[in-house]
C-alpha cells in the first residue's frame, strides 16, 4: 500500500510539473494584495489512506523525495514567496514541489535571489557618476542644437554675397600713424592701407620701370601719394602677403616668396602682375571710401575657368577693331563687359591702373587660391616629358595667362604672325604714332613693336624658366625673312635682338637654310640661345645638330647650361605637298600613303635625334652643363579636314620634345587629345613608309627644299605686307597731323 501511495504521488507530480511553471508565472504577476489563504496540499488526502499501525511512518516517502523536491526549488528560484522559505511548511512543508507551493500560497511580497538579481538601493552613491554623466551629456547636446538653430537664424538675415558684392566700405585714416600700414576687410578680401612717408614716395619714384616685371609709375597707382590702398591677395596663387616685410620694404608672400615694393609692385619671385589697386575716392582728408565694384585681372581666374570650357556656340565672335584676336574659347572681355553692365551696373575698367586680363591664380571670392584646371597639357608634359608651346601671339600679351594656366609654356611666333597682329587691330596704333613721329622709319618701327610683344611675352613665362632651370618658358622672336641667304647678316641681326629683347628667356629664330647653317653655329657660339626654325628634311635637321654642337664647342665657356636650343620640324607642311605627288602617282599604293608621310619621317628624325645626342663627343659637353637641342613639332594645324585634327600632335609625344600648336590643334587635344609615348612606339612601320615612298620615286631631300622655299617666301611675303600696311598707316597719320 506504502508503495503505491508512493506511485501515485510521482505520477501525480510530474505531468504537471511544466504546467504549474507557467501558471506559477502568471499567477505571481497578477495577484495585487490578495489575502493569504492557507490551503492544504492536493497530496495531504493521502496521509490518511491507511490508518494501520503498518501504515504510521511517513519518513521513507519524504526521504525519497528529497531530490525531487530540491529539483523543484532550482526551478523556481527568482519567483520564490515568502511561504517557501524556510519554516512555513505546509504538507509536505520544504519537500512539497516550490510550484505548487507558489500557487496554493500566494503572496505579495516578492523576495529576489540575490545570487541572480544584485540590486541597488534607491540613492546609492555607486550610482551617482553615472546619473550625472547621463544628465551632462543630454544638457550638452542640447545647447549644442540649440546654438546650432540660433546660428542658422543669424546667417538666413545676414547679406547675401550679390548684396554684399556691391557694398562699400568706409575708413577712417585719422588713426594711421606714417609708415604704417592697416589691414581692413572689404568683400570678404583683404585691404592693404598704408600711409607713405616721405622717404617711402621718394623711394617708390626712383625705381627703373624697365626692370620691372609689370611697369607701373607709382603716380598712377595712388590719388595721394600719401596713401597706397591695394587689394591683399598676391597675384601668383592668391595668398595673403606680409605687410612691411620682403627684400623692397613692402610686402613679402611665404606661400612662393613674391616680393612687393612699397608701391605694391612685384619685384622678385613668381607673381606675374602688381597688388590690385581697388577703386577708391577720399570723402574728406581723413575719411576713405572704397565703393564701385571692379574686377581686377587677377579676380577674374575664378569665372576662367568656366569661360575656357565655353563651346563656340556660346563664346562671341565679334570682334571690334581695338580688340585682339581671342581664341574661340574665351570670351571677348568687351562683350563681358557689356553683359555686366547691363545686368549689374558693373563694368571692367580698361585704364592703367586696372588692365584686366583673362587669368590669375587667384579666388574671386576670397582670395585664398584657386588651382587652375588641370588639362591634357599638365599631363602631357608632367607624365610624357613633351613640352606643349603656343603658336601665337598678339596684344595684348596678357592673353596669354589663360594658356599658361591650361599648361603652355612657351610661345612661338613668326613674319606671319605678328602681320595678322599688326595689320587686324588697333591695340598697337598708340605705339605706332609715337614711333613716327619721333622720325622712326617703318621698319625700325616695326622692330620696336614686335621687340615691346616679345619683352612683355618673356615676363610672363619667366617664372616657368626659373622652375625649369632654362628648359622651358621661352620666347621665340625671328630674325628677319630677308636675312635668309645671308649668313653674316643673320648673325648680325640675332645678336642685335638679343640684345635689344634683353631678356634671358627669349629664343632668336634663325631659318635652316643652307647659308644659314654657319650662322646658327656663330650665334650659339656666342652664347645665344636659337630656335632653328623650317627643317623639313633628315638630311638638314642633322645639319643643324652638327652646327650646334660645333658653336657649344666653340663658345668657350666653361658653363653651358644657359645656352640651349630648339630644332623646329615642320610636319603638316610635309603632307600637304606629299598627298598632291602621291595623287599625281594615282596608283593604290600610292594613295594608301597620303597623310602617313609626315609623321613618318617625324619618328625617324626622333631616332636620329637619340643618336647624336650620345656618345664620347655629347658627354664631354654635358659635364660642362650643355642641354639637348630638342625637337620642336612645328606646323602642327591640320591642313586636310579629312584628316583627324591632332595627326600632328597625338603621333609625336615623346620625352625631351616640344609640340607648338596654334589654336586650332591646341583646343583640339585639350578637348580629346591622348596622352602617350607614341613617337617611338613603331619605328619600323615609319621606317617602312619612308623606304615605300622612295620606291615610288620620290626624293625626300628635293621635297625638303622645295617646301624650305615655299616657307622662307611666305615669311618674305608677310613680312613685305605687313611693312606695307605700317606704310600706309604712317601716312595717313601724317595726312591727319596736317
Amino acid at each position: 500500500m506504502m508503495m503505491r501511495v508512493r506511485a501515485t504521488a510521482i505520477c501525480w507530480i510530474r505531468p504537471v510539473e511544466t504546467k504549474m511553471l507557467r501558471i506559477a508565472g502568471r499567477r505571481l504577476l497578477s495577484v495585487q494584495q490578495r489575502s493569504s489563504t492557507a490551503t492544504t496540499f492536493a497530496l495531504s488526502r493521502d496521509h490518511t489512506i491507511d490508518s494501520s499501525p503498518a501504515a504510521a511512518p511517513r519518513s521513507a516517502p519524504s526521504a525519497d523525495l528529497s531530490s525531487f523536491n530540491s529539483y523543484h526549488r532550482s526551478l523556481t528560484r527568482g519567483f520564490a514567496s515568502q511561504v517557501l522559505t524556510q519554516g512555513n511548511e505546509v504538507g509536505f512543508g520544504s519537500e512539497v514541489a516550490a510550484t505548487v507551493e507558489a500557487v496554493k500560497t500566494p503572496n505579495s511580497k516578492i523576495v529576489y535571489d540575490d545570487h541572480n538579481h544584485e540590486r541597488y538601493p534607491p540613492g546609492d552613491p555607486s550610482k551617482r557618476a553615472f546619473a550625472y554623466f547621463v544628465l551632462s551629456g543630454g544638457r550638452f547636446v542640447y545647447a549644442s542644437v540649440l546654438r546650432l538653430l540660433v546660428l542658422k537664424l543669424i546667417v538666413s538675415m545676414s547679406a547675401s554675397k550679390d548684396v554684399l558684392a556691391l557694398a562699400s566700405l568706409e575708413v577712417d585714416l585719422g588713426s594711421i600713424e606714417p609708415g604704417t600700414t592697416v589691414t581692413v576687410k572689404w568683400r570678404g578680401k583683404p585691404v592693404f592701407i598704408r600711409r607713405r612717408t616721405e622717404d617711402d614716395i621718394k623711394l617708390a619714384n626712383s625705381v627703373d620701370l624697365g626692370t620691372l616685371r609689370d611697369p607701373q609709375e607709382d603716380a598712377v597707382r595712388v590719388k595721394n601719394p600719401e596713401w597706397l590702398v591695394v587689394v591683399g591677395v598676391c597675384t601668383h596663387l592668391g595668398c595673403i602677403p606680409l605687410p612691411n616685410a620682403g627684400d623692397y620694404g613692402g610686402w613679402f608672400c611665404p606661400c612662393h616668396g613674391s616680393h612687393y615694393d612699397i608701391s605694391g609692385r612685384i619685384r622678385k619671385g613668381p607673381a606675374p602682375y602688381n597688388l590690385e589697386v581697388p577703386t577708391y575716392s577720399f570723402l574728406e582728408e581723413n575719411k576713405l571710401l572704397i565703393e564701385e565694384h571692379h574686377f581686377p585681372r587677377f579676380f577674374l581666374m575664378a569665372s576662367i575657368s568656366n569661360l575656357a570650357n565655353l563651346t563656340p556656340a556660346t563664346s562671341t565672335n565679334s570682334r571690334s577693331s581695338s580688340s585682339s584676336v581671342l581664341p574661340r574659347s574665351f570670351l571677348n572681355l568687351r562683350s563681358l563687359n557689356a553683359k555686366l553692365s547691363s545686368s549689374s551696373h558693373l563694368s571692367l575698367r580698361h585704364n592703367q591702373t586696372s588692365r584686366p586680363s583673362l587669368f590669375v591664380r587667384c579666388s574671386a571670392s576670397g582670395g585664398n587660391g584657386s588651382a587652375a584646371k588641370r588639362t591634357t597639357l599638365h599631363d602631357l608634359y608632367e607624365k610624357e616629358g613633351q613640352s606643349p608651346w603656343y603658336d601665337n601671339l598678339c596684344r595684348p600679351v596678357t592673353d596669354l595667362l589663360p594658356f599658361i594656366a591650361r599648361g603652355v609654356r612657351g610661345v612661338t611666333s613668326n613674319p606671319a604672325i605678328f602681320q595678322k597682329a599688326i595689320s587686324t587691330s588697333n591695340a598697337y596704333n598708340d605705339q605706332f604714332r609715337t614711333l613716327v613721329e619721333s622720325g622712326k622709319d617703318i621698319e625700325s618701327a616695326y622692330w620696336e613693336l614686335v621687340v615691346k610683344d616679345i619683352q612683355d611675352a618673356c615676363k610672363l613665362f619667366e617664372p616657368i624658366y626659373d622652375q625649369t632651370e632654362a628648359e622651358d618658358g621661352y620666347v621665340s622672336v625671328e630674325v628677319s625673312p630677308r636675312l635668309a641667304d645671308d649668313t653674316n647678316g643673320t648673325v648680325e641681326a640675332a645678336k642685335y635682338l638679343h640684345k635689344v629683347v634683353d631678356r634671358r628667356n627669349v629664343y632668336i629664330k634663325i631659318p635652316a637654310t643652307a647659308p644659314c647653317i654657319p650662322s646658327i653655329r656663330d650665334v650659339i657660339a656666342s652664347g645665344i640661345s636659337v630656335n632653328v626654325t623650317l627643317i623639313f628634311s633628315i638630311a638638314r635637321y642633322e645639319a643643324v645638330i652638327d652646327a650646334y654642337l660645333d658653336g657649344l664647342e666653340a663658345s668657350g665657356l666653361d658653363d653651358l647650361s644657359r645656352v640651349t636650343s630648339v630644332a623646329s620640324f615642320f610636319v603638316s607642311r610635309v603632307d600637304t605637298l606629299m598627298d598632291k605627288m602621291l595623287e599625281k602617282i594615282g596608283t593604290p599604293e600610292a594613295l594608301d600613303l597620303r597623310g602617313k608621310a609626315a609623321v613618318a619621317q617625324a619618328a625617324l628624325a626622333y631616332k636620329l635625334y637619340q643618336k647624336k645626342f650620345s656618345g664620347p663627343r655629347w658627354e664631354a659637353l654635358v659635364k660642362k652643363g650643355a642641354k639637348k637641342q630638342r625637337l620642336l613639332w612645328a606646323s602642327t594645324s591640320v591642313k586636310n579636314p579629312a584628316y583627324s585634327d591632332t595627326l600632328y600632335v597625338a603621333p609625336l609625344i615623346g620625352p625631351d620634345t616640344v609640340s607648338t600648336m596654334p589654336d586650332q590643334a591646341l583646343e583640339a587635344f585639350i578637348d580629346h587629345g591622348t596622352v602617350k609615348r607614341t613617337i617611338d612606339a613603331n619605328v619600323s612601320e615609319a621606317e617602312g613608309i619612308y623606304s615605300a615612298l622612295e620606291k615610288l620615286g620620290i626624293d625626300w631631300n628635293k621635297v625638303g627644299e622645295q617646301l624650305e622655299e615655299e616657307g622662307v617666301d611666305s615669311f618674305k611675303k608677310s613680312f613685305e605686307s605687313l611693312l606695307g600696311t605700317l606704310q600706309e598707316k604712317a601716312n595717313t597719320l601724317k595726312l591727319a597731323s596736317h
